[in-house]
């Protein structure tokens, strides 16, 4: 081989090297090895002793209260030498008591790394989260019969504070009780995986989808096991890439307060707030309630779904109601709705599907899942889940103005207009969409026409539904729907929502057959056009035991969105007509203000004021200038929403200074990039690469 060829090919080894190994790197640092469970084999002969004792006794059914000192003692070796438990302990500082009722106290303090754990019989004067429970689940938990989020979907489990530190906890004695009893940790390698499964450019409007993603670890699918890990908040592009995330975060309703402010709630525990620009995050002394909530700018208060008893009991369990609740900031309780007041018990409605729905181990009346709140009109629409059944709601009196839906007094009529009892069935995410429509997603579960999605565990169809409410005719009518026709990948036993976007498509997300029946399925979100057709869908897909959960989503833009409808333009005559339809960035159950502008040469010659519509329901706006300057070089549309977000648009000429020339340090590394094989098949394909004989 000639020199030049030989200090060629070294060259073009070493680019390719040195590539191999950044990717290498990069690859070790975006998926790191998944942490490895704790070895005792090292331990000192006491702990080996200790947890030999421990699932003796545990298995046997012997462990009292007296043996608390050894798994105490027992847990925080662990803790100090599982990598988990470590990566959990590591710069939290937190004080979290078990209150075992009837025994004791199991506090969890953790200060400087380091966990201590101590049973006592007096609770702390100040926790950050109290977990309640009987002695008999905690030993159902220890010895790995169930887990902490079983038990607490049976009201065997409840909890005050912080829903975060509570899953912290329940994963620091999942993996206490593992370590015990021998059983498999199951972990997470925490690479969340996306797989784009439609993209339709030109078929929808790019912008970033904002969403909760729980861990569901699956310990045992024909068992329906399955066990909570992390909790993160994400928003994803249009092309399926994390542009930002919150961790620790486990609430499942996120909205936007404003254009960068998304309230966190929805999931019991205390409201939070997470600022996406700044990525701060302040904790508030408001109810988080449960699956719903919402902000009324003009009063300054915040509004979520509550739960609440009366004393009555039906077959054995007592009967749990919803309530909506007002709050100003200081957490103060302003106003309330009461279902115990204003929509009793009827035992006929309740047993309609012929078995007693529960839920938290309690005679489930309502389950309302979500409201819609008119601010302007002071009433809210309420789905009450279990009844299929809609309420409008007044709430200066508290009275309910009409029923709707399978318990109404609406005559329910379906796409073709034939009647029938309901046309959604145990829906979620109620949103009014505009003047007497509202969507829903139809979860398709408990539906009479579907067997197969007559038993809790079932299979179903869901989907997304638009309806019209003609309340003056009583009349409710299906008018437009989309369903996946596939049972087994699309089907949402609970959780579920569906939104209609500013250009008209719908948004919707299939995503909790991993938390409720513990099944090995993805994630799905779905956009179609109103033709019906998938124009953008992304899975997270899930493997090796982890799968996800996700309650409901929220799309929004980086700036307003803008479509100009027309535009007419003549510098000569200096005149110009626009006609657009304005929506803005985030979507908010009020009206807000905004600017719109027009720039000649970078100096204003327009300026006038803009209303958004709630539920991105449009704007619409007619601009005429007859006074354009002379001597125009662009013209620059602006709008402008109160928090000061700015959509742009040159509407002619161009920019100063504006290039189109690459990023040079691009081009160059894309250069060697491409060079590298380019060089080899021509040193191939003419010979000069090969052996000398």
């Amino acid at each position: 081989m000639r020199r030049r060829y030989k200090g060629l090919l070294v060259i073009l080894l070493v680019a390719l090297i040195g590539v191999s190994s950044f990717l290498y790197v990069l690859n070790g640092i975006l998926n790191p090895p998944p942490p490895e469970p704790l070895n005792l084999d090292d331990a000192p002969a006491e702990i080996r002793a200790m947890k030999a004792d421990l699932k003796d006794k545990l298995s046997r059914g012997d462990f009292t209260w007296d043996d608390m000192e050894n798994f105490s003692v027992f847990s925080e070796y662990v803790a100090a030498h599982q990598p988990e438990a470590i990566e959990i302990t590591t710069g939290w500082e937190i004080t979290a008591v078990l209150d075992i009722i009837d025994t004791g106290y199991l506090w969890f303090v953790v200060e400087n790394d380091t966990l201590d754990l101590e049973a006592k019989l007096v609770a702390p004067v100040e926790t950050d989260v109290t977990i309640a429970l009987s002695f008999d689940t905690l030993i159902e938990v220890f010895s790995c019969q169930t887990t902490a989020a079983s038990a607490f979907q049976r009201g065997e489990v409840d909890f005050d504070g912080t829903l975060g530190i509570a899953l912290k906890i329940d994963r620091l004695n999942t993996i206490f009780s593992y370590t015990i009893m021998d059983a498999a940790i199951y972990y997470s390698s925490g690479i969340i995986e996306f797989r784009m499964t439609h993209q339709e450019e030109g078929s929808y409007t790019s912008g970033l989808t904002l969403f909760p993603c729980m861990e569901i670890i699956i310990a045992n699918e024909s068992a329906q096991i399955g066990s909570m890990g992390s909790g993160k908040v994400l928003i994803v592009n249009d092309k399926g890439e994390v542009v930002n995330q919150l961790n620790d975060a486990m609430h499942s309703v996120h909205k936007f307060m404003n254009s960068t402010t998304v309230m966190m709630g929805g999931s019991d525990g205390w409201m939070e707030l997470w600022n996406i620009e700044t990525d701060t995050r302040v904790t508030l002394p408001v109810p988080a309630g449960h699956h719903e909530l919402d902000y009324n700018p003009a009063t300054d208060t915040f509004m979520v779904l509550e739960t609440a008893t009366s004393g009555e009991i039906w077959d054995g369990l007592e009967v749990i109601y919803d309530t909506i609740s007002e709050y100003n900031w200081d957490g103060d309780l302003l106003w309330q709705w009461d279902a115990r007041v204003h929509y009793p018990f009827n035992s006929t409605v309740h047993t309609w599907l012929g078995h007693n729905y529960t839920f938290r181990g309690y005679a489930d009346w309502m389950h309302a899942n979500s409201f819609s709140w008119d601010k302007e009109e002071n009433t809210i629409w309420l789905n009450v889940r279990n009844q299929d059944t809609l309420l409008k709601i007044d709430k200066d009196t508290g009275e309910i103005i009409w029923k709707a839906g399978r318990w109404g007094n609406f005559t329910v009529l379906t796409l073709n207009g034939t009647e029938v009892d309901t046309v959604f069935n145990y829906p979620h995410s109620l949103e009014w969409v505009g003047e007497d429509h509202y969507m829903l997603f139809d979860n398709g579960l408990f539906n009479p026409d579907v067997p197969t999605s007559m038993t809790q565990n079932g299979t179903g169809i869901s989907g997304f539904i638009e309806i019209e409410l003609d309340e003056e005719n009583q009349i409710l009518r299906e008018i437009w729907s989309w369903y996946a026709m596939n049972e087994t990948y699309y089907f949402s036993e609970s959780g579920g929502d569906a939104d209609r976007l500013p250009d008209g498509n719908t948004l919707g997300i299939f995503g909790n057959m991993a938390l409720v029946q513990a099944r090995p399925v993805p994630v799905i979100f779905t956009e179609v056009s109103p033709e019906g057709e998938i124009v953008w869908e992304l899975q997270i897909c899930g493997g090796e035991g982890t799968y996800y959960w996700a309650h409901r989503l929220e799309r929004f833009y980086e700036e307003p969105v803008v479509h100009i409808n027309q535009q007419n333009l003549n510098v000569n005559q200096h005149t110009l007509f626009l006609n657009l339809s304005v929506y803005n960035c985030v979507k908010q159950m009020h009206t807000s203000t905004g600017e719109v502008r027009i720039l000649v040469n970078g100096e204003e010659v327009y300026q006038d004021s803009l209303v958004f519509q709630p539920q991105w329901l449009v704007a619409e706006k007619l601009i005429s200038i007859t006074t354009l300057p002379d001597g125009v070089r662009y013209i620059i549309l602006q709008v402008e929403n109160s928090d000061g977000i700015v959509a742009s648009v040159l509407l002619y000429g161009q920019l100063p200074g504006s290039s189109n020339v690459l990023n040079p340090l691009f081009l160059s590394l894309a250069g060697i990039i491409v060079a590298i094989p380019v060089a080899l098949v021509i040193l191939i394909k003419t010979g000069k690469l090969r052996r000398n004989v």
